[in-house]
């Protein structure tokens, strides 16, 4: 399998935290900011969702090509995948959401220098965030995929990704070689390395340790039925963890699909090649085994000890601060255990509640300024778990009285008797708490 256009550095951004932007870009946003309600700008004004990945930036795509038998034998087909991550594009405020509009062009010639086209296709995408925080995410992403049959051989491809709301554009050439399967007694197609939980249905390229990982390929015979002897390695320079296995597959026909399980759960976290091979004929993808450990869990076993402050102690945190990982993971183990009054299996349950309380507010609540664990309603999220009721009163462009009102929300806890009311009064997605109420 070829890998096209995605480079595994941006692997290590995966677990980015947000609040680590540039001062700089933060003092451009608010520039941007002021100006704005100086110029008095009205609620149906449109603004850029500025970011640390999508701030006028090139905009950047990955995409794969895999190839596999047609049922012509004349013709080879293919799968083109692609995918643009959210924070890599450029989003316009609108009402009630953040809109990105971009198109992608896809062009294969049969010479070098582009001129003799044998296919074209246009694609036109709009993406829509609900809030700021789901432009700013490293973890969603936009795919779609298109199907290609042309006739065996080398072609030169041209992909052009135009982002309409800024017209800015970034281009990719390469060179792909369609295979003529049935020239020879056996062959094997590309491979797609797959996650069965994955609804996309698109070659995975980031898995859990405990994950169930598939390889998904082709293989034509020219004599069947025969016993075809195919030998998996995965390894990697980073683990010493390793997979050499050997199967005996049956080829019953003269284009047989496989689909073989690959135990992943022994690998170390780390960044592997696969390799299949059948005779003289190979295929090779790769993919990373990430850490099951949350996201969440990850951040607060760092010195910096994030949201946290909001229900421990000034001395635990200094000792968080100060300490080895080892120390760090005592101190957390014995702080969620002290909490739930030596309950281990509580204990468990409260530190993975408050695990997914953060990352829901991250993901949910963000700004142009500040994380979304940082927000005011992150924070309440965090303390007090999801609402039972929101009220949401977004702008009000309707004449007369409250016409073009501040938007906010008020947060209701029925069960805690409290009541939450933020205002958004800058209209720029920050809502800051503005009353707290017993009912």
């Amino acid at each position: 399998m070829r890998k096209m256009g995605i480079a595994r550095e941006d692997r290590n951004r995966v677990n980015r935290i947000k609040s680590h932007r540039s001062i700089l870009l933060k003092l451009i946003i608010l520039g941007i900011m002021i100006s704005c309600v100086v110029a008095g700008c009205s609620p149906q004004t449109k603004m850029l969702a500025l970011g640390m990945g999508n701030a006028l930036a090139i905009p950047k795509f990955g995409f794969q090509i895999l190839s596999y038998p047609s049922m012509n034998s004349d013709s080879s087909e293919a799968n083109l995948y692609a995918r643009v991550r959210y924070d890599d594009l450029i989003f316009i405020r609108t009402d009630s959401a953040y809109t990105a509009h971009y198109q992608l062009s896809v062009n294969l010639y049969s010479d070098r220098s582009m001129t003799e086209s044998r296919y074209l296709r246009l694609f036109d995408r709009k993406v829509i965030a609900s809030n700021y925080s789901r432009t700013l995410s490293i973890k969603l992403f936009d795919f779609f995929r298109d199907s290609i049959i042309v006739k065996p051989g080398k072609y030169f491809i041209a992909l052009r990704l135009l982002d309409l709301n800024t017209n800015v554009t970034s281009t990719k050439e390469i060179e792909y070689n369609f295979k003529n399967f049935f020239n020879g007694s056996v062959n094997i197609s590309d491979v797609m390395l797959r996650v069965p939980s994955d609804a996309n249905g698109f070659p995975a390229e980031f898995v859990r340790n405990n994950s169930n990982l598939f390889a998904d390929f082709y293989v034509t015979a020219k004599v069947v039925p025969t016993s075809i002897s195919l030998h998996m390695i995965v390894k990697s320079t980073e683990a010493p963890t390793l997979i050499d296995t050997t199967f005996k597959l049956d080829q019953t026909s003269d284009v047989q699909h496989y689909d073989l399980p690959v135990s992943i759960g022994e690998l170390a976290p780390a960044d592997y090649d696969f390799r299949i091979s059948v005779g003289e004929n190979s295929a090779e993808a790769s993919f990373t085994v990430e850490r099951s450990t949350s996201n969440a869990s990850l951040m607060f076993l760092n010195r910096d000890p994030g949201a946290l402050t909001y229900i421990m102690g000034k001395e635990q945190l200094d000792s968080l601060k100060n300490s080895s990982l080892e120390e760090r993971e005592k101190i957390l183990k014995d702080f969620w255990l002290a909490r739930s009054k030596g309950d281990t299996s509580l204990a468990k349950a409260m530190r993975q509640e408050f695990y997914e309380r953060f990352e829901a507010a991250d993901e949910q609540y963000g700004t142009p300024m500040m994380a979304g664990w940082q927000s005011d309603r992150g924070r309440i999220y965090i303390l007090y778990g999801k609402p039972e009721r929101i009220e949401n009163h977004s702008y009000n462009l309707t004449a007369g009285s409250g016409a073009n009102s501040m938007p906010y929300e008020v947060w209701y806890y029925d069960k805690l008797h409290l009541k939450f009311v933020f205002v958004d009064e800058f209209r720029n997605g920050d809502y800051r708490l503005a009353t707290t109420s017993r009912k």
